[in-house]
């Protein structure tokens, strides 16, 4: 799989590619950030270009989660799927309600799996976010994880002298051992 979400930016500049690998929910700056790194772009650059698609992808999410939602409970076990999705989200920004923008920063600037610019609008969705102030905590959020992976990165792949499929198959690695550990815990 992770194959071939790098096979779909093969061929363009580097720059974009992170772009790209950003904007997408199963690598978004977790994986961009080092993947541009590895691949030699200076770290501000991949920073820089991989925030740029983050912000970006968070946009249409927001615009268009309520008539794709609307869409989804029309069709056959669509509502019951929505339905858990919201109540599985609703649990994982339980603080963002608690707290308001700054939960939803906080949620977003963590990056671990499942805390993006995709699950983050959703859940400023479900809390009642007007689109400005959503955009405003998920730019702040995307920025904070920026520099958390980008230093994380540097600091990897510089003491550890780790290749390209080394750093990508660590992060999928931890990913995957997140949404397993998660899976076995609800058991």
């Amino acid at each position: 799989m992770r194959e071939n979400i790098f096979q779909l930016v093969a061929g363009i500049p580097i720059e974009w590619q992170v772009f790209v690998l950003s904007m997408l929910p199963i690598t978004e700056l977790r994986a961009a950030i080092p993947y541009g790194i590895a691949q030699g772009l200076a770290p501000h650059q991949a920073m820089l270009m991989a925030v740029l698609g983050n912000i970006l992808a968070g946009i249409p999410v927001l615009i268009l989660l309520d008539p794709i939602i609307s869409l989804i409970s029309r069709i056959p076990g669509g509502k019951r799927f929505v339905h858990r999705v919201m109540e599985k989200t609703k649990k994982k920004g339980g603080k963002v309600a608690k707290y308001g923008v700054i939960g939803l920063v906080l949620f977003v600037a963590f990056p671990v799996p499942g805390t993006g610019v995709w699950t983050g609008s959703l859940v400023a969705h479900l809390f009642g976010f007007n689109f400005s102030t959503a955009i405003m905590a998920l730019s702040g959020g995307i920025l904070i994880s920026a520099v958390i992976i980008t230093l994380l990165s540097l600091g990897m792949l510089e003491t550890l002298g780790l290749s390209l499929p080394w750093v990508i198959g660590i992060l999928f690695g931890i990913i995957i051992a997140f949404y397993l550990g998660g899976y076995i815990l609800k058991r």
